[in-house]
């Protein structure tokens, strides 16, 4: 009887344990699982669109010839801060000094990923890694 005891101790503490490491790095293992992505934060900056001057975000052509563009939106899940990738398709005028004018309204600033070590499609959650400032973009 005192063997049983012992052994089912020896469960309930193992299985305690378990759950116990689980609840403190539940966080640590969704992130790891998820696509790790690094944005940049597009800056403004002066095109000459139609003979006027215009200040608009500044696409790289490096980020603009990339296949599908994502940008990061946050949102909150259950009390948490998360980070969506959404698809876009950047409305661009014509490139001054390797930077594409974006032109249309489906761009608000959001930061667009320029990296990521998995595929994303529209709307994965995604852990972000950094988001660098867009400091390719000459200010005029």
């Amino acid at each position: 009887m005192k063997t049983r005891l012992i052994i089912l101790i020896c469960i309930a503490t193992v299985f305690f344990s378990s759950m116990l490491f689980l609840t403190f790095n539940a966080k640590k293992i969704k992130n790891s699982s998820l696509p790790q992505v690094t944005a940049e934060q597009l800056e403004k900056k002066m095109f000459v669109i139609d003979g006027n001057s215009v200040k608009c975000y500044a696409l790289p052509g490096k980020i603009r010839s990339q296949r599908g563009n994502y940008i990061i939106v946050s949102e909150e899940v259950n009390g948490d801060e998360c980070y969506f990738a959404r698809k876009i398709t950047f409305e661009t005028g014509a490139a001054e000094d390797g930077f594409y004018p974006v032109t249309g309204d489906s761009y608000n600033g959001e930061p667009v990923v320029i990296s990521s070590d998995r595929a994303l499609f529209d709307g994965r959650e995604v852990f972000l890694i950094q988001v660098q400032a867009g400091h390719n973009a000459r200010h005029d």
